[in-house]
């Protein structure tokens, strides 16, 4: 099973403890419920939206929630939920929405267990293979969304690359059988042949090679090459083929096939995928050959997870160094393996003698023989040495010894199977270093091959040779150095299978001199990828050959730095140094001048200039250096004797010899310029090892704080050139937040608070104060405030009094006076750079230090909040929350924990976490006393409750209709204005401070277990499947959300069509008060946040465990192997390197050369594998299971000693703290209404019920229908501010859609809506609101189902035709409209005729039903188009209704004789629609899933022509996009039904050649026509191909085109159901669709009108022509 992780372990101790009881039971009922939707559907046969079932509710997302806990769960109840997924995803073609959201799951389920050997799944591939065939290889001729398309597409495909490695055995054979015969014996430019090479890749399981007979892969191999080679130039066909064979040699772990012969074919294939230019040739082939286009469309677009060329080719060359395990040979073989290449770089001095000595010794533990039956050797890393210790006499039992090498060359790596289980003396005695392993023949030859490809690639590399290659060797450099280190790590780890291949000594050094070649020459490209590529490459290999890269590093940073013409170059050589710091400072490589120390000093004295405002890119290098030596290093400690008698000095290691001391003191402790000799007295020596740099310390601290502040004084703007925008703020340090942007400036200086001693720090502490006290630099105010707050969290007291106090003093002192009634800039930028700053050191203290404070801030806060200044009111709520989170949430007590919480290494360094947390103990949370809660409970009621109250007041009731009067003067609409200002942001800060432990609605309340997870006995609640969140007491009286809600909605409702800036604030407070969680999911997450290469800095590679076990040969002096306690059970009591560990720990070894540090490391790893070791034990007792521990997979963990990536501590501490964030979002968040008693048998019998409007709470419900009017208010900020809220609200309860929808297509199709009127300011709403003192809840629910069901069906449908009918009449007089210009009396009888014609259309429309009051508007409208016609009247004239003769001014009316106030609202309110619509996901889900609001959705996209302005239709041409790449037809809505004809009837009304509608609506129709098609055979068919065949003759060219794919479409199925066999039902059907073709074709003259139309461009070509030639007579405007 997965290991277990300290991103969950290290959590506050309740949310772990309840976390491990009941989250695997919750998932196991989630997952029961999951299989009874799933039969349920099974058994529903007969309904074709059976499926939708599986979708109700939130069941699937929770489960998938869980499974991102990556909580342990029963391997049985994972096993059964994937199948369960699998089962859906293969019988749900039909139902794209079903199949694609439950693929998404079962991707991430695979994603998560890709490496859960312990599953046991077996997925049959043939149902898959079959069903994705029948999608795509042999697709059904239909018309879908190009959007659904390709989710769809790109879910599935995804979906065989992360199940293929779960095929059944066999699966290999049965693939390469199936597709063999296109491959081998078809034609190579057939489509066929593409396809079966992508479904060959796409399918294929090379993780099967190992369990597959040798000669069989080796024939598979050999006739993949050989059809590989058959066709040349064909990107697609490389691509997929170097894919393929990648895979296969990476899989192939037990050399099951000799790669040796096609080494040279497999390096021409690698070289031609780079494309690089040789000589005056362009670097692409001239003669590609061109893939067919449906494999193209198909796999050709990345959708089939193949990978890059370059990536593949990266991956096959480094698994091609790998040979099989074998006995070190001779220093003779391993010299002339050694010989096939050279170092390219002057091999300086690395390590003194003692120090490689114990990295020599700790190399040759860590490649110790695996026992029998045990996991892959141990290896470990490179590094160039000059000096070797002596070598310890192989008599010694267990001893490992150094042998010496006249050469004085490398050493490295070694591999020895050791496959008999001899003894660890004896093979420590044969071939102790590991350094005379030969490279096997196929090995060597590789090498070769590789070095000279790199030798060609590498002039491509330098600056000078940029070009389109540059990117792809990029992608070589990164993922082969990455495939490099993972290989390393698993060699070294043991996480590989018994026997498993290995890279050994002679190889890796060939390839790291290859690597580190290409990476010098791209270290300085033009192309930042390469760039970046080059970086990260060269700090991984200095983990492994310090030597090789070191020198490389440091003399183009030293070059760079001093030289002048070299400056361009120095952001990349600071940036190189930083990512090499941790390595430098773990194998102290010096040269023969400079100690590590020294070189670290002098580069932090050297850079201090690079902190510079005009240089963006070197001050982002130079903050990425220091924090990657303040990370390295556990205290920053300089020159100076004078040690602070408070320093807190790190975990002490004793030394029980003076030797030891002396050591200690030689390597670490002795500054450069003094006794360098290390001849110090061992009384004066610490009694821990203190890691000390040659810096004057307090002079550095001054130098870098001084450019600090003047860097933030020459990025403030000033308040010239600010404008209005007070949240303005640089670039640069804008972006450099230490959780997600490209430089470490806020990372920096966390860092380094935590690292200075306390007497600096304090002293940092007091500079900030003076420069907090004495400057105001508002607009990087957030900048600075990320230094507060760091230095008010490492020095909390010192924080109090010389920043907090002094801060509150200012602000109080420069307070303007009461009943000001405006603030000047210079006030505002004072406040805030004030107020910022303070809210930042608040939210470091503990709440013991900010209690205290607590009347001075309240003080504070309110005089703040009367200020008639919007910066003032915003920066004040900072101040409160501040407050408020941290006298309510969970808080480290212990703030020196990443300093002072792990091992200390022997040479003063500190160990890093990996993810078990070996070595470390985990921080201690605490939360605030009851005093301290009590105290923010206090202010929660006074700014939220008693603010809410006061809201309320002011808006509704006698004191509306005062402060409406008081508002007519300009002074009492300002004291108006910020009374609301200030209640409304003391309101957000209350919310924002608590976040989700403020009380949620009365209505909502957290699931709570069932008692049987079967659904039986469970509570009202029935089961629940939420993760485990805070597990902290709500804060708040009950009903708090529920009056803030009501206040909410109250201060919108009375200031709709106000002030804009008070309707945004209250929206955005509506959306903090309505969406619990939503702030710890932005501020939390999973994933890792840093820049481009922060990772590379505060992560060092598991090849780093080797500097580590370095410390246990100096301090072995005897080892007695066998001896001592030894693990109960696993593979790792046959290590023998393990049982030397286990011997360190049971005190047989003399620990005093390392202080006692193996002894700690080995106890820690040994308690890690014991915890594991319970957990599994536990897990397999609740489930019942066993889990085969004689069949390690990758990545399982068991008993085995791993080699592991860990992390700096104060990132570890950053990710934890968003893991809690993102626990207490995920709680809060599904938190939602309890069942009543009536449902609780439903919510028993399924958990995923779905939650209905009349459980929410009525205030939720109001305060949701405000915003449904601000969301169509004509100012486009404040529906702006109100569409977050709607869409964030639906997300989380469906249901709303039902709600929200109505009235969203009554804006579209121009109608007033059913449940908020016409109007989207203070009209029928509000005055129907405040009829009898209702609200809008209580007025429309609950929701009139009838009503809506006549609005969708009928209102809707009407209106479609009732503009058919307008469009016909005023298309009509537009044709005339010329004749009759200069004749009022002809005019005046078009009108009337018109109008005649008019009412009797609207009269036959009212009188009929169906398909018939359709036929019969039609009827009307062609009267009165030909009325019209007959007589000649100006279109102007037909629309312009009676303000269009009323003698109004152009300024005052708009089109359709609307007022421009009138169209300013009607723009808004469609433009809203249109937006919300187009960005709710669960809108579309309703709409395309129900037939009824899919037919009124339709009806209004096609009235929504009667809007003209062109807000109105760029919004409806948005939302047409939309419909038109989502489309997809309800599965309940049937082609036969009457629903289905009349829509039919009227979209064709307006879809046919001749219909008098604008252009893009009639587009609109007939692509709705196409995707909405009903199968051949129906009646509807023949209707549709009339249709069709009517088009082919139209004068458009688009239409013609629309017209032909519609006849082929339906041709196409017509042949389909005729090959495979029509019922007898559709036979007649077919039959009437052949005849009718047959007649349309055989009329006289088709032919011929067809050719023409298809040729020519367009029918009206000789009008144009004839048109021109009037122009060039001269006419310009007409005939003469």
């Amino acid at each position: 099973m997965p290991a277990p992780s300290v991103y969950n372990n290290w959590l506050p101790a309740p949310i772990v403890r309840e976390a491990k009881e009941k989250e695997p039971k919750r998932f196991a009922g989630a997952v029961v419920a999951f299989k009874r939707a799933v039969d349920a559907a099974k058994a529903d046969v007969d309904n074709p939206n059976a499926w939708a079932a599986v979708l109700a509710g939130q069941l699937l997302d929770d489960l998938k929630t869980l499974i991102s806990t990556k909580t342990a769960f029963a391997a049985s109840d994972i096993s059964a939920f994937v199948y369960a997924l699998y089962d859906v995803v293969l019988l749900t073609s039909s139902d794209v929405e079903v199949q694609v959201r439950c693929c998404e799951v079962l991707n991430h389920v695979l994603r998560h267990h890709r490496h859960s050997q312990y599953l046991g799944l077996q997925l049959p591939w043939r149902p898959l293979y079959g069903m994705l065939q029948g999608l795509y290889d042999k697709p059904k001729p239909q018309l879908r969304g190009t959007f659904l398309d390709h989710i769809q597409h790109s879910t599935l495909f995804q979906l065989v690359a992360r199940s293929r490695r779960f095929f059944a055995p066999g699966a290999a054979e049965e693939i390469w059988t199936l597709l063999r015969p296109a491959l081998v014996y078809g034609d190579l430019m057939a489509t066929s042949t593409h396809l079966a090479l992508g479904w060959l890749v796409l399918f294929f399981p090379t993780k099967q090679l190992p369990q597959t007979k040798a000669a069989v892969v080796q024939t598979w191999v050999a006739e993949w090459l050989g059809v590989w080679g058959r066709l040349v130039n064909c990107a697609y066909w490389d691509t997929h083929w170097l894919y393929l064979v990648a895979r296969a040699v990476k899989d192939d772990w037990q050399g099951v096939v000799d790669w040796q012969p096609y080494i040279p074919e497999l390096y021409t294939h690698m070289l031609a995928c780079f494309k690089v230019p040789v000589g005056t040739a362009t670097a692409g082939c001239p003669s590609a050959i061109n893939p067919p286009h449906r494999a193209l469309m198909l796999f050709g677009n990345k959708l089939d997870q193949v990978d890059d060329q370059p990536k593949s080719a990266a991956k096959l060359a480094l698994h091609l160094l790998k040979q099989p395990q074998q006995h070190g040979g001779s220093n003779a073989s391993a010299a002339a393996a050694e010989a096939g290449g050279t170092s390219t770089f002057r091999q300086q001095p690395s390590l003194g003698a003692e120090a490689a000595g114990s990295l020599e010794s700790a190399l040759s533990l860590g490649l110790g023989p695996a026992g029998a039956g045990s996991g892959v050797n141990v290896q470990g890393i490179l590094h160039s040495k000059t000096h070797r210790a002596s070598n310890i006499t192989s008599g010694q039992t267990g001893s490992i010894g150094l042998s010496s090498s006249s050469s004085g060359g490398n050493q490295g790596l070694n591999a020895d199977p050791n496959a008999n289980g001899s003894s660890w003396a004896a093979y420590a005695s044969a071939d102790p270093a590991g350094e005379n392993v030969p490279m096997s023949a196929a090995v060597a030859a590789s090498a070769d091959a590789l070095d000279s490809l790199v030798q060609l690639l590498e002039q491509y590399c330098h600056p000078s040779n940029t070009g389109g290659w540059s990117g792809d060797l990029a992608v070589f450099l990164r993922h082969g150095v990455h495939y490099f280190m993972k290989i390393l790590g698993r060699q070294c780890g043991t996480a590989g299978w018994p026997g498993e291949q290995v890279i050994v000594t002679a190889a890796a050094k060939r390839y790291v001199r290859a690597a580190v070649k290409l990476a010098a020459r791209g270290q300085y490209s033009k192309r930042e990828s390469l760039v970046s590529a080059s970086c990260k490459a060269l700090c991984h290999l200095s983990y492994v050959w310090p030597g090789a890269v070191l020198p490389l590093v440091l003399g183009r940073f030293q070059s760079a730095l001093a030289t002048a013409t070299a400056m361009h170059q120095l952001p990349t050589s600071i940036s190189s140094l930083a990512l090499c710091v941790r390595p430098l400072l773990l194998a102290a490589w010096h040269t023969a001048d400079e100690s590590t120390q020294q070189i670290i000093a002098e580069a932090m004295m050297a850079l201090l200039p690079g902190i510079d405002a005009n240089d963006e890119a070197k001050t982002a290098a130079v903050f990425q250096f220091y924090t990657a030596v303040l990370s390295s290093i556990p205290t920053l400690h300089g020159l100076s004797d004078e040690q602070d008698e408070h320093s807190p000095l790190p975990t002490a290691l004793s030394h029980d010899s003076a030797d030891a001391g002396d050591a200690l003191v030689t390597d670490m402790d002795v500054a450069e310029g003094g006794s360098g000799n290390g001849s110090s007295s061992s009384s004066a020596r610490p009694t821990a090892a203190v890691y000390r740099l040659p810096l004057y310390l307090e002079d550095w601290v001054d130098q870098v704080m001084e450019r600090l502040f003047t860097l933030l004084g020459n990025l403030d703007t000033g308040p010239g050139h600010r404008g209005t925008d007070q949240q303005a703020k640089p670039e640069l340090l804008l972006q450099s937040t230490y959780l997600g942007k490209d430089t470490m400036y806020h990372s920096f200086f966390q860092h380094l608070m935590v690292r200075l001693p306390p007497r600096l720090a304090d002293h940092v502490v007091s500079l900030l104060g003076q420069f907090a006290t004495g400057t105001s630099l508002a607009t990087v105010a957030l900048e600075a405030s990320s230094m507060f707050r760091a230095a008010s969290i490492a020095r909390p007291q010192a924080a109090l009094e010389k920043l907090i106090k002094p801060l509150i003093a200012k602000v109080k002192r420069e307070m303007p006076e009461p009943g000001t009634r405006s603030l000047t800039r210079s006030q505002e930028d004072a406040l805030t750079w004030q107020l910022v700053l303070l809210g930042s050191c608040l939210g470091g203290l503990t709440p013991a230090l900010l209690e205290p404070l607590v009347p001075q801030l309240e003080a504070l806060v309110d005089d703040t909040l009367k200020l008639p200044s919007r910066v003032a009111a915003n920066f004040a709520t900072m101040v409160l929350s501040s407050t408020l989170s941290a006298l309510s949430g969970w808080y480290v007590a212990d703030q020196a924990w990443s300093q002072q919480g792990g091992l200390l290494l022997p040479n003063g360094l500190r160990l890093w976490i990996d993810r078990q947390g070996v070595g470390w103990q985990p921080p201690r949370w605490e939360l605030p006393s009851d005093s301290q809660v009590a105290t923010a409970a206090r202010l929660a009621d006074k700014y939220m409750e008693d603010a809410a109250k006061q809201l309320t007041q002011l808006c509704n009731g006698s004191n509306a209709a005062s402060a409406a009067a008081s508002r007519a003067s300009d002074s009492g609409f300002l004291a108006f204005k910020t009374s609301c200002r200030g209640l409304l942001a003391s309101m957000a800060a209350v919310i924002i401070g608590l976040m989700s432990r403020l009380r949620d609605f009365d209505e909502f309340s957290p699931q709570a277990d069932s008692g049987n997870i079967n659904g039986g006995g469970s509570d009202n609640n029935g089961l629940c499947i939420q993760v485990v969140g805070s597990c902290t007491s709500p804060i708040g009286a009950p009903g708090v959300r529920n009056r803030a809600a009501a206040a909410l909605a109250a201060a919108i409702n009375h200031l709709k069509g106000g002030d804009r800036e008070l309707l945004e604030q209250a929206s955005y407070t509506s959306l903090l008060l309505m969406c619990p969680g939503m702030l710890e999911q932005a501020l939390g997450g999973q994933g890792r946040h840093g820049g481009k290469d922060d990772g590379a800095i505060i992560d060092e590679p598991a090849a780093a465990t080797a500097y580590l076990l370095a410390w246990s040969s100096r301090s072995s002096t005897s080892r007695h192997v066998g001896q001592g306690s030894s693990p109960k059970k696993g593979h790792i009591s046959k290590r023998p390197q393990w049982q030397a560990l286990q011997g360190q720990a049971s005190g047989i070894i003399n620990d005093a050369a390392d202080g006692g540090f193996m002894k700690a490391f080995t106890q820690a790893e040994q308690q890690a594998h014991q915890e594991v070791a319970a957990e599994i034990a536990a897990m397999d007792g609740a489930s019942g299971s066993s889990v085969d521990s004689s069949k390690p997979g990758a990545g399982s963990w068991g008993n085995e000693w791993r080699w592991r990536r860990r992390t700096s501590p104060l990132a570890v501490f950053d990710r934890l703290r968003r893991m809690l964030l993102w626990r207490c979002a995920q709680a809060a968040a599904k938190a939602g209404p309890g069942a009543s008693q009536s449902t609780a048998a439903v919510a028993a019998a399924n958990p995923a019920a779905v939650v209905t409007l009349q459980q929410l709470p009525k205030e939720y419900v109001n305060l949701f229908m405000e915003l449904m009017v601000l969301a169509m208010q004509p100012n486009a900020a404040v529906r702006g501010s109100a569409m977050p809220t709607l869409q964030s609200c639906v997300k989380r309860f469906p249901c709303l859609v039902e709600l929200m929808l109505p009235d969203m297509l009554a804006a579209l199709g121009g109608v007033p809506g059913p449940l908020l009127g016409g109007s989207s300011s203070k009209g029928e709403a509000s005055a129907a609101a405040a009829a009898g003192d209702q609200s809008a809840a209580d007025r429309v629910l609950p929701l009139n189902q009838n009503e809506l069901q006549r609005f969708y069906g009928v209102t809707l449908m009407e209106a479609m035709d009732k503009q058919q009918t307008a469009d016909a009449a005023a298309s009509g007089s537009a044709e005339a409209g010329a004749q009759t210009a200069g004749q009022p009396q002809r005019a005046a009888a078009v009108l009337a005729a018109a109008a005649k014609a008019a009412i009797s259309a609207a009269a036959v429309a009212g009188k009929t039903d169906g398909s018939k009051s359709s036929q019969a508007a039609k009827a009307a409208a062609a009267a009165a188009a030909m009325s019209a016609a007959a007589a000649g009247v100006a279109p102007q004239q037909l629309h312009g209704g009676g303000n269009s003769s009323s003698g109004g001014s152009a300024s005052s009316t708009a089109t359709g004789g609307r007022t421009v106030a009138q169209e300013s609202e009607n723009d808004g309110r469609v433009a809203g629609a249109c937006a919300v619509l187009a960005g709710c996901l669960e809108a579309w889900r309703v709409i395309f899933r129900d037939p009824v609001v899919f037919r009124g959705f339709i009806a209004s996209l096609m009235a929504s022509r009667c809007h003209s302005s062109n807000m109105c239709l760029k919004s409806i041409q948005m939302l047409i996009m939309q419909v038109i790449s989502r489309f997809k037809l309800p599965s309940l809505l049937s082609v036969d039904s009457d629903e289905y004809k009349q829509l039919q009837t009227s979209l064709m009304g307006m879809a046919e050649p001749g219909a008098r509608v604008t252009w893009r609506y009639a587009v609109l129709s007939n692509m709705i026509l196409m995707f909405a098609g009903p199968a051949p055979g129906s009646a509807a068919s023949l209707v549709l191909l009339q249709h069709c065949l009517g088009l082919m003759r139209s004068d458009m060219v688009l239409l013609r085109r629309i017209g032909g794919a519609g006849l082929w479409l339906m041709l196409t199925q017509v042949a389909e159901t005729q090959q495979h066999g029509a019922s007898s039902g559709s036979s007649n059907g077919i039959q009437q669709l052949v005849d009718e073709l047959k007649q349309a074709m055989s009329d006289e003259g088709i032919g011929e009108t067809m050719v023409k139309l298809l040729v020519l461009d367009h029918a009206k070509l000789d009008a144009s022509e004839a048109a021109k030639a009037a122009r060039d007579g001269g006419g310009g405007g007409g005939g003469g």
